[in-house]
């Protein structure tokens, strides 16, 4: 059947000022991953940053599983989230969160310095027609 197995890589992008939390966009404004009705992700992705000097950087690796749970994405289980290597260990912080059907991620700055992060996410994706 069309579309009901696949799998995608998106790219999300936004910067954070040290001391705030924002989320992190398809857009790099407010574009989110959706999960379709019916459908269930696992994900894996990397994530990099760096200050604006490039003196700082960080790298951080998460995976999990969400699906569609009558409307409402739902992330099963916690999601697996570790540090690679940072310059300021245990300063950048990643959470998952689901909003509607919106899967969310979500940066902690507590570095000292504006960073900039990319998110590579891959995923594996299933529908049910």
């Amino acid at each position: 059947m069309p579309g009901d197995a696949q799998t995608s890589v998106y790219v999300l992008r936004n910067e954070v000022i040290n001391g705030n939390s924002d989320n992190l966009y398809l857009d790099g404004n407010s574009l989110e991953i959706q999960v379709p009705p019916k459908g269930a992700f696992h994900f894996h992705g990397i994530l990099v940053a760096t200050s604006p000097n490039s003196k700082l950087a960080v790298a951080i690796k998460v995976e999990g599983l969400v699906r569609d749970n009558a409307g409402a994405a739902v992330l099963i289980g916690t999601p697996n989230i570790s540090e690679v290597g940072a310059d300021s260990p245990g300063k950048n912080i990643l959470t998952v969160s689901t909003s509607g059907m919106s899967l969310q991620f979500t940066m902690k700055n507590n570095d000292g310095n504006t960073m900039r992060y990319v998110l590579r996410l891959e995923t594996s994706e299933v529908i049910f027609p």
